[in-house]
């Protein structure tokens, strides 16, 4: 096993931690928030993130779930570029 697979590995852990926590948080509760990031990757921690809080089921009138989602989308796309900044260098690595 390679550096490659190890980074794999340790990003897909922190995704699946994450979905369970925001899960808990949301309507749909920590197993399904890991359920749908297991199944989805972060199509699915996406989908956890956009659903409504538990205690505050009017979140959708209120700005804070689009400056909350701005933020995530941002946070999501730079993590998504350093993760192929990470893959590209490993897979180019002179040996």
């Amino acid at each position: 096993m390679g550096v490659r697979e190890i980074v794999i590995i340790i990003v897909s852990l922190l995704m699946l931690y994450q979905g369970y926590r925001l899960g808990e948080k949301r309507n749909i509760g920590g197993t399904g928030g890991l359920t749908l990031v297991f199944f989805f990757s972060f199509i699915g921690l996406t989908i956890v993130y956009f659903l409504p809080n538990k205690n505050d089921p009017y979140q959708a009138k209120n700005g804070k779930n689009f400056r909350e989602a701005l933020i995530f989308i941002g946070l999501l796309i730079l993590f998504l570029v350093l993760f192929v900044v990470v893959v590209y260098n490993i897979k180019h690595q002179s040996v």
